[in-house]
């Protein structure tokens, strides 16, 4: 901002702050010209089981199975899972270990993230749609945020806590 005779005008953001979002639209609109704008099933990524047996039914389970045990041997067999554990029980103590905390949360959260996508993207079969539920949009935004997701979290939480 500069002050001027008539008050204060608003500078331009620089060329630094506008290039994230100028990259975002052209990545947006390359990917709309080339695959359209209308959402397109998602490819089956096994190609067996039918019925009850097919995979958007048996792949949420599988994958939330996978993501449990994986967590299970982070907290419990490697140094940085113990971490983890150290920063939740008392951050102030941690920190006076030496263990880098502000670190050790963005991870947290990063990996927070990951599951939730991992549990939106294999829970999106279940909660419909004409194609079973996987849907890639020209934002490459893949079932994430369904409830089958929301489900697999709460009962992880239930039976782990």
């Amino acid at each position: 901002m500069s002050n001027s005779p008539g008050g204060v005008t608003p500078q331009p953001p620089s060329f630094e702050k506008r290039l994230p979002l100028a990259l975002a639209l052209m990545i947006q609109q390359v990917t709309a010209i080339k695959w359209g704008t209308e959402p397109q099933p998602f490819p089956r990524l096994i190609g067996w089981g039918s019925g009850v047996w097919d995979e958007k039914f048996w792949l949420p389970v599988a994958a939330c199975a996978i993501t449990i045990i994986g967590l299970e041997y982070l907290y419990r067999r490697t140094l940085v899972g113990r971490a983890f554990l150290a920063i939740a029980e008392d951050n102030f103590a941690a920190r006076a270990l030496g263990l880098p905390e502000r670190n050790l949360r963005v991870a947290s959260y990063a990996l927070a993230g990951v599951i939730g996508g991992v549990a939106g993207f294999s829970g999106g079969g279940v909660c419909g749609g004409d194609s079973g539920g996987w849907r890639v949009d020209s934002e490459g935004v893949c079932g994430v945020g369904s409830e089958a997701g929301a489900e697999a979290s709460i009962i992880k939480r239930s039976c782990w806590q």
